[in-house]
């Protein structure tokens, strides 16, 4: 009876994982990010270059998508310097909640404690660039239904694609645009 209630619950378990993988193993593998706060030539089917008219916050942005970018990658390393470099640039334009939290990610001992507080800093980011000027392009606010042990978890692109940094490689194109700042 015992071993009846464990093969079920396993097969479950199974089943429950490959449905997850297959809804989210739709979308664009598109690689190349714009970090670029400088202007360029707008090309057919491409979108603008992201600028910023502080240059400040267009520091802040470049460092946290550098940070998103080491956590897509699984680069505990790469993400702990980016997550370092965004407190600098979250200091210098006053964004202490912002910056404790790039803190907390730059001193964590692990890739999942690194993406704990990914969110959070993401909703902090947000508020900056929601209240700065976007000169050019856009900001794709983007979420995956499964991070945070299924409570869901948003992030920030300079592309449309999805490049998930709750899973990496595990699920990168988990998650979908929910919307375009501009």
């Amino acid at each position: 009876m015992k071993s009846t209630h464990i093969k079920k619950t396993l097969l479950s378990a199974g089943l429950i994982s490959v449905i997850t993988i297959v809804a989210c193993s739709s979308g664009n593998n598109k690689s190349e990010v714009n970090t670029s706060t400088e202007p360029k030539e707008v090309k057919e089917g491409e979108s603008a270059a992201l600028t910023f008219k502080d240059e400040k916050i267009g520091h802040i942005y470049s460092d946290y998508i550098a940070l998103k970018d080491a956590l897509v990658n699984s680069n505990e390393k790469d993400a702990g310097v980016a997550a370092g470099a965004l407190q600098v640039s979250l200091n210098a334009g006053a964004q202490t909640k912002a910056a404790d939290l790039a803190a907390k990610i730059a001193s964590a001992s692990s890739l999942k404690l690194q993406r704990e507080p990914f969110n959070e800093l993401s909703t902090e980011i947000e508020k900056v660039l929601k209240s700065a000027e976007i000169t050019s392009g856009a900001v794709y606010k983007q979420y995956c239904p499964m991070a945070n042990d299924n409570q869901g978890g948003y992030w920030l692109a300079s592309e449309a694609s999805i490049r998930n940094p709750y899973y990496g490689d595990e699920m990168m194109t988990c998650g979908s645009v929910k919307e375009e700042i501009n």
